[in-house]
């Protein structure tokens, strides 16, 4: 890690054997103070510059990246318009970002079914029922004759963290107390409601957000974004809940333990073969 003025800098990896960082030979139509604060950006957001930290000046930032300082200029104000840093005359840039508490976005089916801790919220933005579910969340099961679409926005402290668009059956539905979905996660009620799960599929897919997405998750147009369509199958083989899921990506988190060994034998293994291994994941 090379240091510049006293400052944790630029990572070695993305030097080039002058020293300074090589974005002049990418072949990118984008403006290069728009890639210079979308590299600070992600130090921010992953924690690398931690609440409070110092960053790079204009002229730090202008010999790294090998550009004008007005460029280097422009690539700050980025950074402030988007509330990340704050610069103070005489005192430079510091970070003004708070990372958001990764466990109330974890996107795990437990976290899911835990009830919101302090600082949660729900904001119910449509309740339509007597609709039937979409062909995307019934990869497998028999539908319900009718469900009931819940769309909402989750935060912590003040913050987006996830849009739901969740689907339970009507016949579900009816036993949740009056606007519970406002106070509570969806399976939190499902699960009180006496529901008995046998089986459960979740895909994950990571895109970029539309803009009326990002306007829902208060960030900004084309912004990572993890989906997870997530289905729940009763004991009588019917989809009793099924959603579609979006998280801001830089909240998200999938955090998933299995107990016992990786990998275990497999009796079904023909002979000579008996040993050969089925990973449990």
């Amino acid at each position: 890690m090379r240091q510049s003025a006293g400052r944790e800098f630029v990572p070695a990896a993305l030097e080039d054997g002058q020293g300074a960082v090589t974005l002049h030979d990418v072949d990118d139509a984008i403006a290069l103070n728009v890639r210079i604060a979308s590299i600070l950006r992600d130090r921010i957001v992953r924690g690398e510059w931690a609440h409070g930290a110092v960053i790079p000046g204009i002229n730090d930032l202008a010999a790294a990246y090998r550009v004008a300082r007005s460029t280097a200029r422009q690539a700050l104000q980025r950074l402030v318009k988007d509330g990340l840093i704050v610069s103070e005359r005489g005192r430079g840039s510091r970070v003004i970002h708070r990372a958001p508490p990764f466990e109330t976005s974890d996107a795990g089916l437990v976290q899911a079914l835990e009830p919101g801790g302090p600082g949660h919220a729900i904001r119910v933005l449509e309740r339509t029922h007597g609709l039937a579910l979409p062909a995307l969340l019934r990869p497998e099961g028999r539908p319900h004759d009718g469900y009931t679409r819940v769309c909402k926005v989750h935060s912590q402290a003040g913050r987006p963290y996830g849009y739901f668009e969740g689907y339970v059956a009507t016949e579900h539905y009816r036993r949740f107390p009056a606007r519970a979905d406002e106070r509570e996660k969806l399976l939190h009620l499902l699960c009180r409601s006496g529901m008995r799960i046998v089986r459960r599929r979740e895909v994950l897919t990571i895109r970029s957000a539309d803009w009326r997405e990002a306007g829902l998750l208060q960030g900004t147009m084309a912004m990572p974004v993890a989906r997870v369509l997530r289905t729940l199958i009763d004991d009588r083989g019917r989809i009793a809940y099924a959603a579609d899921n979006l998280y801001r990506g830089d909240t998200f988190r999938l955090d998933r333990a299995v107990d016992g060994p990786l990998v275990e034998a497999s009796s079904a293994d023909p002979p000579g073969r008996r040993g050969a291994r089925r990973c449990r994941l």
